[in-house]
């Protein structure tokens, strides 16, 4: 505000000035230009006892006769009619260019005023104080509004602007049109401009915003943060909708894309905690919607879902990408299950959902994005999924709630501050194919007390990917001694080795021994058929069996081994078989896949599991820095430096 004052001041010090031709013709004063033949409507700034002599109903003369001249009437000056507290209405003709600062300052019972289409500019605090305007009209000839040319106008409330060049401006430095118009206008009509860029940015007295038919795009951040906004029409020529337009729109609480709009920038309505439904006209042929969240045309990336909306949601299966900030600071959002079709959780998209509680994350997602899950804080059950490669920088980051999380082996890395000051998590399980665990990866997780690492070989890490080395590492027993040689796995002060024991999932529980497995698993709605695949980690087929509705094999077939179980009866809690013959020691993968009638897969699930060693294996000790443990014809052996031993000891030749 200091920077108006400042105006004022040099307004009044402005108008103050005598000019020599000032003259008064018809009971309006003039300057008289005899070089160009042109008049300015003037201040009488010598006679400051006399500022109201300007009363009712004034209309000034495009052109006016001095002195046998003909003048044409092309400006009003600075202050021209300040202070006429009488004046009610004013005409101003076509021949006019520019209304100079202060022209109609304190005119305070000014009720009615047009802009002619001529006019280019108006000057700061032309109509400052013009208590008695209610709304305004900016013709598309305007380029220039000076500083709070409309401030402080009490009754103006609804201003219409079809001048692109004051529309299409950006302003900087928190300056936007409240410092021209004012924040008691609630209502902005905006049409027969090209775009709008980011000057209405803050404005938070505004309430609507009708956006005509003729403009073409909305730019970045154009209504950015203006809280008070509660509905918004968007014309049927508008194209794109930029960056950020709506971000921060706290009231707004839905809002229809038309069918012109063929581009939407990320984080359009970013912020907006009131918004609840977003709709789409049919007929767009970029976009859809269903039930208020934001779709691409075939529904196969999810856009944006409204930031208001409550409880659970289900991703819809036809969608094959989540894209970034989908979902982001939707506060309302407590839990959302994604079909198998999902592919990719794009980046930060679901950061901030501050009550979502758990989360399923398919099993054909291959990537999580960087900050995918950031600060979800009420987060307390995550299941990735089997197929997952990748979990993205910061991907859980600040995810307090989190207690334990298991990274499937289908994981390759682990990035930068994924899990970092997750300050609730104790557990972690590491699956089998982890190569890397980027730096502070689990920095901040001061509670930790288990980590179960599977990996097969000790993934890459730096010393700043753990907080605390006094956690309980449990390693595959015959692993222990790479992990016991490793630069940083070796900073651990209590390392144990585990054999493989049993697996359970929601629905799928797997019993391994040395050389077999017990399956058990639930039905699954609309099933007919159960197929049950276990592959080695080279990814061959051991067997297949197949399993009707009710569970009761139906057809075998064994690659390796040969031998197999004969199928449990069917159990009230699930259906259960047992696969014999399988090696000691080795790892498997159980692939479980529920189908319908017309062979349609229904669900699909892929469980990593070990078999354990043969019955005291795993008391077999040395010195020497690695003994190799095998399973040749049915016997377990000891490979030690080159030679082969009995459990027991004994050399074999």
């Amino acid at each position: 505000m200091k920077k108006i004052f400042t105006l004022f001041f040099v307004l009044v010090a402005s108008v103050a000035t005598i000019y020599p031709s000032e003259t008064q013709v018809n009971g309006i004063w003039y300057d008289f230009y005899e070089s160009n033949k042109t008049a300015t409507v003037t201040f009488r700034g010598y006679h400051f006892s006399d500022y109201d002599e300007y009363s009712g109903s004034v209309v000034i003369p495009s052109v006016v006769t001095y002195n046998g001249i003909t003048y044409t009437v092309t400006s009003i000056g600075g202050g021209a009619f300040m202070n006429c507290s009488n004046l009610i209405s004013v005409t101003i003709p076509n021949s006019i260019t520019s209304i100079g600062g202060g022209a109609f300052m304190n005119c305070s019972n000014l009720i009615s005023v047009t802009i002619p289409n001529s006019i280019t500019s108006i000057g700061g605090g032309a109509f400052r104080y013009c208590n008695g305007l209610k709304s305004i009209t900016i013709p598309n000839s305007v380029t220039v509004i000076g500083e709070a040319a409309f401030l402080y106008c009490e009754s103006l409330t609804s201003v219409t602007i079809y001048s692109d060049a004051i529309v299409n401006k950006s302003y900087e430095n928190d300056f936007n049109m409240e410092y021209i118009f004012g924040v008691q206008v609630t209502e902005y009509i905006i049409d027969y401009v090209k775009s709008i860029g980011n000057v209405f940015r803050d404005c938070s007295g505004i309430t609507s915003v009708s956006i005509g038919d003729n403009v073409m795009s909305i730019g970045k951040e154009a209504f950015s943060g203006c809280t008070s906004m509660s509905s918004v029409g968007i014309g049927h020529s508008v194209t794109s909708i930029g960056e950020l337009a709506f971000s921060n729109c706290s009231s707004l609480t839905s809002v229809t894309i038309p069918n012109s709009v063929t581009s939407i920038g990320e984080n359009v309505f970013h912020g907006c905690s009131n918004i609840k439904s977003i709709h789409v006209d049919a007929d767009n042929p970029t976009y859809s919607s269903v039930d208020g969240v934001l779709f691409n045309k075939d529904k196969t990336i999810l856009v944006l879902y409204p930031y208001g909306k409550q409880g659970a949601y289900t991703i819809p299966n036809s969608v094959l990408s989540i894209d970034e900030w989908a979902f982001s600071r939707c506060s309302g959002l407590t839990s959302v299950t994604m079909p198998n079709s999902v592919t990719n959780i794009g980046y930060a998209a679901f950061a901030y959902c501050s009550n979502l509680i758990s989360s399923t994350i398919g099993n054909k997602v291959n990537n999580i994005g960087d900050m995918a899950f950031y600060n979800c804080s009420s987060l307390n059950s995550v299941t990735i999924g089997d197929n997952v490669t990748s979990i993205g920088k910061e991907a859980f980051s600040e995810c307090t709630s989190l207690t334990s999380v298991c990274i499937p082996n289908s994981v390759t890395n682990i990035g930068n501050f994924a899990f970092y000051y997750c300050s609730g998590l104790t557990s972690v399980t590491i699956g089998t194919n982890v190569k890397n665990i980027g730096s502070f990866a689990f920095k901040g997780c001061e509670k930790m007390m288990n980590i179960f690492c599977y990996a097969i070989t000790p993934p890459s890490a730096e010393e700043s990917s753990f907080v605390n080395y006094d956690a309980d590492l449990y390693v595959p027993c015959e692993l222990l001694s790479s992990y016991q040689v490793d630069v940083i796995w070796s900073k651990f002060t209590d390392m144990q080795c585990f054999t493989f024991g049993k697996v359970e999932t929601n629905e799928t529980i797997i019993a391994p021994s040395n050389n077999e497995v017990k399956v058990t698993w639930t039905a699954v709605s609309g099933a007919a058929t159960y197929e049950l695949v276990v592959k080695d980690k080279d990814g061959n087929i051991v067997c297949t069996l197949i399993f009707n509705a009710n569970g009761q094999l139906t057809s075998m077939a064994f690659q390796t081994p040969s031998r197999n179980g004969a199928p449990a009866q069917t159990q009230s809690a699930g259906f259960s078989f047992t696969i014999t013959g399988l090696d000691s020691g080795t790892g498997y993968d159980l692939i479980l896949t529920a189908k319908d009638n017309s062979g349609n897969i229904i669900e699909e699930t892929t469980i990593p599991f070990y078999t354990n060693w043969a019955e005291g294996i795993e008391n077999v000790q040395g010195n020497e820095v690695q003994s190799t443990k095998v399973l040749r014809d049915g016997q377990v052996l000891i490979l030690r430096n080159g030679k082969t031993y009995t459990i027991q000891g004994q050399e074999v030749k």
